[in-house]
């Protein structure tokens, strides 16, 4: 039970950290729309996007696997 709820904790906090950084990315992205439109590099954010989304997914599973523990 012990392993299990620091497991818990810790994809908690990995999802926080990610989420933050998905947010980050999409504010950078508005921000510098017009730059990345000229210079090509919409598929960097993107990227940097994708990966962040997925690790936020698969934190979020796992803390949503035992609400309860």
């Amino acid at each position: 039970l012990k392993i299990i709820r620091a497991k818990m904790v810790s994809a908690g906090k990995v999802s926080s950290h990610v989420n933050s950084l998905r947010y980050q990315t999409i504010n950078e992205a508005l921000g510098a729309i017009k730059e990345l439109k000229v210079l090509g590099r919409e598929q960097l954010f993107i990227d940097k996007y994708r990966n962040n989304a997925q690790l936020y997914a698969k934190s979020e599973t796992l803390c949503q696997l035992s609400p309860s523990v």
